[in-house]
């Protein structure tokens, strides 16, 4: 899209429609609670949202003395409308039931999961988990209905019944203890329960080594003590295929003109797999107005095995590969929750390495971001980022 030139700032912010067919693709809501605006420097498209639900913005004109925790209190149903029965996490009833909860998990449920993990992961063919799963949960949601009707369980009245019902059983998780083998058995078996199923006749497998496109290392240390991670440099994931897009083919190279869906997982950096996210990635990348021939989904570290240094090496060296696969191709990064806050940081090195800013760019990413493109957008779902507190290198973000 052609950057459209600002005559000054006073205008640069104001709200229009955008009229150009790639950015309309976006599918924004029809009854313009959401408009495109264009960033005052390069016309930069973003997205506000301005609606005035009090879910999505839970204030009011008159509330505006309010600290952000009164404003979540007072607009919020916290902790199920159970915040006073327990008290606070710091209170002495609660400390002796975490307390409690701990021993009798450590006892009765943490020396025979792993055996269950495995067979449940390894034995158990993904359709009959899919049938456990969806029965067990119809079960539980008739129940759920049967017992509360529609009470307000979760976070605000507007939301579905489904969805108070799941905050429900799964509210009281926070009591136990939840360990990185524990999270990344749940984000591994997410297939289990999502409605989409992903066609394995559209997979493709990707581990590619990427050692010979390196530059060669000068050393085994970079000047500020940074190792060089070139000693890994498998790219690792799965390539999703959309087989109603018009372009698509089994093979990346050939669909070079088509537009890439880049989807990196969550996990708060500890769980979180390419095959557990896959479903839900290939759902997004069908039905986004059939303007995605492929999905790549990229299997990258976790902490806390390896540092959060080496788990961006791993997203910037698979964005690298999507980049030299689809040269001509537009690239568009979503990234959920903690993997939000690495399509941000994937954002930023690019950005700052385009500016020849020597000083934020990050030297181990160096071999990599020359052969690295600005994505043509970024859909952000839960990020794990703080938006309250300027970054130093980033005043205007």
């Amino acid at each position: 899209m052609t950057p459209r030139q600002k005559d000054n700032d006073d205008d640069a912010f104001e709200p229009k429609q955008e009229k150009d067919p790639g950015v309309s693709s976006l599918l924004l809501p029809p009854d313009h609670t959401s408009i495109i605006c264009h960033t005052p420097d390069d016309g930069a498209p973003f997205v506000i949202c301005q609606s005035k639900e009090p879910f999505v913005n839970p204030t009011t004109d008159n509330d505006t003395n309010l600290t952000i925790q009164e404003r979540n209190e007072t607009t919020l149903n916290l902790d199920l409308g159970l915040k006073n029965l327990l008290g606070p996490r710091s209170s002495p009833k609660m400390k002796w039931l975490l307390f409690l909860i701990a021993c009798v998990d450590k006892v009765a449920f943490e020396w025979w999961e792993s055996l269950f993990f495995n067979v449940w992961a390894k034995v158990v063919p993904l359709r009959v988990k899919r049938r456990l799963t969806f029965t067990a949960w119809s079960w539980y949601s008739k129940l759920h209905f049967l017992l509360l009707g529609r009470r307000t369980t979760g976070l605000h009245p507007s939301q579905s019944w489904e969805y108070h019902a799941l905050t429900t059983i799964v509210w009281w998780c926070r009591f136990f203890p939840i360990t990185p083998r524990r999270m990344r058995f749940s984000l591994s078996q997410l297939s289990s329960c999502t409605p989409h199923v992903v066609n394995e006749a559209f997979v493709e497998k990707i581990e590619e080594e990427q050692q010979e496109t390196l530059p060669a290392a000068q050393s085994s240390h970079h000047d500020d003590g940074a190792p060089h991670y070139h000693q890994h440099s498998t790219v690792r994931g799965l390539l999703l295929r959309n087989p109603k897009h018009r372009c698509s083919s089994s093979s990346s190279e050939s669909s070079s003109s088509s537009s890439i869906l880049f989807w990196i997982y969550g996990g708060a950096y500890l769980g979180g797999d390419a095959a557990g996210n896959a479903p839900a990635a290939d759902y997004v990348g069908q039905t986004s107005a059939g303007i995605f021939s492929h999905t790549f989904v990229p299997q990258f570290r976790l902490a806390p095995e390896a540092t959060m240094d080496e788990v961006l090496w791993d997203i910037v060296l698979s964005y690298r590969w999507a980049c030299r696969s689809f040269p001509q191709s537009r690239i568009t990064v979503a990234g959920v929750s903690s993997g939000g806050a690495l399509a941000v940081r994937l954002m930023q090195c690019i950005a700052e390495f385009a500016r020849n800013d020597d000083e934020f760019v990050l030297p181990h990413l160096l071999p990599l971001l020359p052969d690295c493109r600005m994505p043509q957008g970024a859909a952000l779902i839960g990020p794990y980022v703080d938006y309250t507190r300027e970054a130093e290198h980033h005043p205007t973000f």
